[in-house]
């Protein structure tokens, strides 16, 4: 299932990039290429590093991305 629209990113390649050490947000845009921009995945990407234990924590501070 894609997540990112508008990067393409797939559930997958989310499940990949967390597996190969990426623990936030922005490891998994650096590991799969990309950058937020609409930000309507942001939700579900965290759940998905929630659950492979990463985190938002680096993500305040991007525009239309609101801090927790």
């Amino acid at each position: 299932m894609i997540i990112c629209i508008c990067n393409r990113l797939s559930e997958s390649a989310i499940r990949q990039a967390a597996g190969a050490g990426a623990s936030s947000i922005d490891h998994v845009f650096e590991h799969c290429g990309g950058s937020v921009n609409c930000g309507k995945c942001l939700d579900f990407m965290e759940e998905i590093l929630d659950s492979a234990g990463g985190s938002l924590a680096s993500m305040s501070g991007i525009t239309g991305v609101p801090a927790e």
